[in-house]
């Protein structure tokens, strides 16, 4: 539970931008989430996670599976699931994260390894104004 509580506390306050990529930290890894299709409404965005040690930075390949939640909690939308994904060579790409509405979302990301042990969530922020355009 300390655990858990220290990575919530750790990934609040992150917000993320095409320009800027944000951190979430899964234990003793991290990852590095970039869009390489940036969130617009009524469309699919493209997320990347690249993952490294948390201490030495090299990338890893955690023996994981990856899943991805998005809310919006000032509308109190429970959340929709994204399918989970795979990590190859450090990296997994999320292709189907859709955007149905302007808003605060928050994205959490888990980690859950093959010995049933699972890691998060991890969350941060994205903003979306009703027009599709992000802001700071």
């Amino acid at each position: 539970m300390k655990t858990l509580l220290s990575l919530m506390l750790f990934a609040i306050g992150f917000n993320a931008s095409a320009h800027s990529p944000v951190m979430v930290s899964l234990g003793e890894v991290e990852a590095t989430v970039a869009f390489l299709k940036p969130p617009k409404v009524g469309d699919y965005a493209t997320m990347r996670l690249t993952f490294e040690d948390a201490s030495s930075r090299q990338l890893v390949t955690p023996d994981a599976a990856v899943y991805v939640k998005m809310t919006m909690p000032d509308h109190g939308h429970d959340g929709v699931p994204v399918e989970r994904a795979s990590i190859t060579n450090g990296v997994a790409v999320f292709d189907d994260m859709y955007f149905m509405m302007g808003g605060l979302w928050e994205i959490q990301v888990s980690l859950e390894y093959k010995d049933g042990r699972v890691v998060g969530p991890a969350s941060f922020h994205y903003q979306l104004d009703q027009s599709g355009h992000h802001h700071h």
